[in-house]
């Protein structure tokens, strides 16, 4: 009984790990396939792309990112500073205020009244530097 159990939990360990890195690719094939349908002025499918990437890893900033992006070439200005400022966050969870101060200017580009812009400034210059 008790090997039954432990190769029991070997089998669920390695499917578990398995399914982990399954999911981890396709978040990647997500991006990539998104960034195609931009490049092809397909902006709708790469947001949808964009949608599932992050529905598999929300924590995924290039994706909200792009998808911001992706946004803002459809004339959606709320829902591209939207998805800037949460790529922004994410970016600053990581301790990448570079790629956070990009975020701020692509909402300034795509709507410079944006509450948001100011929001996510305030969060790069007065919330200390995480150390990792």
């Amino acid at each position: 009984m008790k090997k039954l159990i432990f190769v029991l939990i070997i089998v669920l360990s390695v499917g578990i790990c398995y399914a982990i890195k399954t999911l981890t690719a396709k978040h990647k094939d997500y991006l990539n396939s998104g960034i195609a349908h931009v490049n092809l002025g397909k902006y709708q499918k790469a947001i949808d792309d964009y949608t599932k990437a992050i529905e598999l890893n929300p924590k995924y900033a290039e994706a909200y990112n792009n998808r911001g992006v992706a946004y803002g070439l459809q004339n959606l200005p709320t829902c591209a500073c939207d998805d800037s400022y949460q790529a922004g966050l994410l970016y600053l969870k990581g301790n990448d205020r570079t790629n956070a101060l990009k975020c701020v200017d692509l909402m300034k580009k795509v709507d410079s009244s944006s509450p948001l812009i100011k929001k996510l400034m305030d969060k790069i210059y007065t919330e200390p530097k995480n150390k990792n």
